[in-house]
């Protein structure tokens, strides 16, 4: 379902394709660490066909995400031409508890040693949800994404040592915690949904867009193995 008059995003000449639709009434029962409006709903896109990294600024767009206030204004939303289309799968949530990435930068302040956070990344690893998951903390396959998150959407080159050691890369480096995971989606196979290698897309938020209820500020990364 889709407000009336609602323009389907595209990316790179075709239209997006819809992934995940969030009832945020089925969260104010629960508590996923985000300061989600207590009603609506949350449309999920993105580009299935190229799939791109979200490791530098080109890959602005490749994803969307949209805020519906109202879903008593809406109307059924259909496919444009171009876009891919998947059997629609029934989710279900339970409170979990998550905990964070051993290189995470909400533990910056904590002062760990590099043992502490390799005995981190052990229970982590023994902890990982692989499944889909809306707030909490990820479940990083490669590494941590705020960095790069903040990174290139500000329009700078992530993902290589070299653009982190950078004054512009150190920068970005110190605004990461300001980013927090808004979902993240497992690939599906029977529903032919497959980032790279059996990975997992993840929509991340900044805190002041949330506040905003800003979601056209979203920022897609994807990992695999």
């Amino acid at each position: 379902m889709a407000p009336n008059g609602f323009t389907w995003p595209t990316y790179g000449g075709r239209p997006l394709d819809f992934l995940l639709k969030l009832d945020l009434a089925t969260f104010a029962k629960l508590d996923p660490g985000l300061d989600l409006p207590k009603a609506g709903c949350l449309l999920f896109f993105y580009d299935t066909e190229t799939q791109p990294w979200g490791f530098q600024p080109e890959d602005h767009g490749c994803s969307a995400v949209v805020y519906i206030e109202d879903i008593d204004a809406t109307l059924p939303m259909v496919a444009p031409s171009g876009s891919h289309t998947f059997r629609r799968l029934g989710l279900t949530f339970e409170q979990i508890v998550t905990l964070p990435d051993a290189w995470s930068p909400r533990l910056d302040q904590l002062s760990l040693t590099a043992e502490d956070r390799f005995e981190l990344n052990e229970i982590h690893e023994d902890s990982r949800n692989i499944d889909g998951q809306v707030g909490g903390h990820p479940s990083v396959i490669q590494n941590s994404m705020e960095a790069e998150c903040e990174m290139a959407s500000s329009g700078l080159q992530a993902g290589t040592p070299e653009a982190y050691q950078s004054p512009e890369g150190i920068q970005a480096t110190a605004n990461a915690h300001k980013w927090r995971l808004l979902a993240q989606v497992p690939s599906i196979e029977e529903l032919d949904l497959m980032w790279g290698d059996s990975g997992m897309i993840y929509f991340w938020i900044k805190e002041d867009a949330l506040q905003r209820r800003d979601f056209s500020q979203c920022w897609l990364v994807l990992q695999c193995h």
